[in-house]
């Protein structure tokens, strides 16, 4: 592509070169001056959009596509995304090495019917990436409606670009206890207690 581009400036050189040297042809010469450069806009813009590639997006891009595709099926891409001994702590439990973290996904998205997120910000510093995070999750043994959960990501990626640590933040509570029958009737009588 590169190369392309540098044909096409020395040509468009060229042109203009030739232009001032040929006053008589000038007219000539500024239609042809003016269907080069639409052309040369498309090589350029088109040329732009088609030269990122997977391993080029950002770890903001990069982490949404990662658990946008995630599920029973696409469990392999765990070992792409995540260094062989990560840690991986949320308010269930810690996990350490990919391999459990890769069970533990699977234990998890076993009773998933469907998942989608919403991602509502994010933050990158260096080897730190901070994600704000809207999950929207049917479940078998859960509840028969949608559960919405808010929550945050905190992960610090290696040296090759693998995710080395990730740390979830959010409310269990929201994701688990309300949708239970008995401990539900409990939790909101306490919190109807404390916000009347």
């Amino acid at each position: 592509m590169k190369m392309l581009f540098a044909s096409l400036k020395h040509m468009l050189s060229g042109f203009l070169s030739f232009q001032r040297k040929n006053k008589k042809k000038q007219s000539l010469n500024r239609k042809a001056f003016f269907l080069v450069i639409p052309v040369l806009g498309l090589l350029w813009f088109g040329g732009q959009m088609n030269t990122s590639s997977a391993s080029e997006l950002s770890r903001v891009q990069r982490t949404k596509q990662f658990f946008d595709r995630l599920n029973l099926k696409t469990l392999d891409t765990v070992n792409q995304f995540y260094s062989k001994d990560v840690e991986f702590v949320d308010p269930i439990g810690k996990v350490e090495g990919v391999n459990k973290l890769k069970k533990y996904y699977k234990s998890m998205y076993d009773g998933v019917q469907s998942i989608r997120w919403e991602y509502l910000d994010s933050f990158e510093s260096g080897d730190r990436l901070f994600l704000e995070w809207r999950m929207h999750l049917n479940a078998k043994n859960l509840s028969s409606k949608e559960v919405i959960v808010e929550g945050s990501s905190k992960i610090i990626f290696d040296s090759e670009g693998k995710a080395k640590f990730h740390r979830d933040f959010f409310d269990l509570g929201a994701l688990l206890y309300e949708h239970i029958p008995v401990l539900s009737f409990i939790i909101k009588r306490i919190k109807k207690q404390f916000h009347p």
